[in-house]
């Protein structure tokens, strides 16, 4: 088990905090209670700040999963390199390594080709989708039902055409989630202007 090195105290912590304007660097959200300070590196000994990165207590649980992909991710953002996780693609996993999954993501047995889409297309968070990954796939829908207030997997009509739920209308149209969905929601006599502004 590694060790912290001498230079690990509360003073380089409270640091660290302070430069992140006490702000969770991942989600971006200022928690009530003291933000953790993670070793970029996964290194304990290697204290430099260039190291550590503070995030809240639900996205430092997160770094236990995918090492090699935060790693990079964090030395990107503390680098001033702009970086979106979700959009960025995974590198593909070698044979029998668990720990860097592939690129498409399936949810209730539906292929996106990343995360963000997931999160775009169903309207959740990213710790919703991780709550939806961590079950069953028969489990899903019923969870993400659960976890969002819209019912997704009910019937669409956009322009007079039927669609049985919003992954069907998301796919056949080719446009975002919140165009299909605030499309589906204007009065039948607008929904095919609205839809040829986006052709």
């Amino acid at each position: 088990m590694l060790e912290y090195g001498p230079d690990w105290t509360e003073e380089l912590k409270e640091y660290i905090r302070a430069r992140d304007d006490y702000t969770c660097q991942e989600c971006d959200k200022s928690p009530l209670v003291k933000l953790h300070v993670h070793h970029i590196d996964y290194d304990k000994s290697n204290s430099d700040p260039n190291n550590l990165i503070s995030l809240c207590h639900r996205c430092h649980a997160h770094t236990n999963a995918r090492r090699e992909y935060h790693t990079v991710r964090y030395q990107a953002l503390r680098a001033g390199e702009p970086v979106d996780a979700w959009e960025q693609p995974l590198p593909l996993p070698e044979k029998g390594d668990v720990r860097n999954p592939p690129i498409v993501c399936i949810v209730d047995g539906v292929e996106y080709p990343s995360y963000a889409a997931v999160m775009r297309i169903l309207g959740l968070t990213r710790y919703q989708l991780d709550f939806v990954l961590a079950v069953e796939p028969k489990e899903q829908r019923r969870l993400i039902a659960q976890e969002t207030s819209v019912q997704y997997y009910c019937e669409r009509v956009v322009a007079g055409v039927v669609y049985k739920d919003i992954h069907a209308a998301v796919n056949a149209l080719g446009l975002p989630y919140s165009v299909v969905e605030s499309i589906a929601e204007a009065p039948p006599e607008k929904q095919v202007s609205l839809l040829e502004k986006y052709d």
